[in-house]
């Protein structure tokens, strides 16, 4: 017997907070070991992130998403665009961004995933 749909969406909402928490992680270690000069694991996590944000961009349902959907496209490639420079730089100016933007964007899925479970 299928699922409810409302327990899919649930669902559904928490597997993207985990890849928001787990992105968020992966860039917390970058920053680490940004820190200690270890550059060849700062991009092992950095591209680990940028795995999470192109999964979650090939997920994006554009048919019932509308004008949301878009906008996260975009911001994904604004993430991913950030990650990218940040393994070409040696500031970390576009961890610190992309971390930002993930934990602004990860709250409002939450308040989005609390207002759908009340």
């Amino acid at each position: 017997m299928e699922k409810p749909q409302a327990d899919n969406y649930a669902e559904s909402m928490k597997i993207v907070l985990l890849m928001y928490d787990g992105s968020l992680n992966y860039l917390d270690k970058a920053k680490e070991f940004m820190g200690e000069g270890d550059v060849r694991n700062r991009n092992i996590y950095t591209n680990k992130t940028r795995e999470i944000v192109k999964e979650l961009k090939a997920n994006i349902d554009y048919e019932a998403g509308g004008e949301v959907a878009e906008n996260l496209d975009m911001f994904y490639k604004a993430v991913d665009m950030l990650l990218e420079l940040s393994t070409k730089r040696d500031d970390g100016y576009g961890i610190d961004e992309a971390y930002k933007m993930l934990s602004g964007v990860k709250e409002s899925w939450e308040h989005v995933a609390k207002s759908a479970a009340a």
